[in-house]
């Protein structure tokens, strides 16, 4: 399990560095500077992550029992929420002169003045709510599921792993942290997994998602 658990953080860390030089910085981004932000800030969250998680399977606790971890896991949520919206959402897609914005900021801003055991639960808990409003977004696609299939069979598997994230974190309060922390980054890496797949059998399905939305 250890074995496998480093492999994907290694898998993880490439690929965002992968995913950042060559999907982000695509046609179909340009002019969108809030996705495409959010998209690095997502990627850079997750690799960061991963390489806390690291230095724990090392014995080195000092990165996850920072303030800066805090931030990262309260971060990746509302990243993914700005990514995601601005395909799933098209018409509605926020825009940088929106104040509502910076409250997705707030809960991080909140986690730096509060103890660490409560924290973690809380990221896993604001994270509920992302989770919900995807799985509400990707279920108003349904009636494209004839043409887009597999696209959706691959969103799918990503909701799932975010819900396996969601479970686990419930559970924090009563599972090792050996357990907890191997896992987690074992999960974020099959997400990599899943997201790389996704890409690169199917090129254009931010175009093509975008379109069924």
């Amino acid at each position: 399990m250890m074995i496998l658990t480093t492999f994907l953080i290694g898998f993880s860390i490439i690929s965002a560095i992968l995913l950042a030089v060559t999907h982000f910085n695509c046609a179909e981004y340009r002019g969108k500077l809030l996705s495409r932000t959010a998209g690095f800030v997502l990627l850079s969250g997750l690799a960061l992550l991963q390489y806390s998680h690291y230095k724990f399977l090392q014995a080195d606790v000092s990165y996850v029992y920072s303030f800066f971890y805090i931030i990262l896991l309260f971060s990746v949520a509302p990243a993914f929420y700005f990514f995601s919206r601005d395909v799933l959402k098209v018409n509605n897609s926020p825009q940088l002169s929106q104040p509502y914005i910076v409250l997705h900021a707030v809960p991080s801003l909140l986690a730096l003045f509060l103890p660490r055991d409560f924290a973690l639960p809380l990221a896993f808990f604001v994270g509920t709510g992302y989770v919900a409003w995807l799985a509400y977004s990707v279920y108003t696609l349904r009636e494209q599921r004839s043409r887009f299939k597999l696209e959706l069979l691959a969103l799918g598997a990503m909701f799932v792993v975010a819900s396996m994230v969601l479970l686990l974190g419930v559970a924090l309060p009563v599972i090792s942290e050996d357990l907890f922390y191997s896992t987690y980054a074992t999960l974020i890496g099959l997400a990599f997994v899943v997201a790389l797949f996704t890409v690169l059998s199917f090129p254009n399905i931010t175009t093509d998602v975008a379109d069924a939305a």
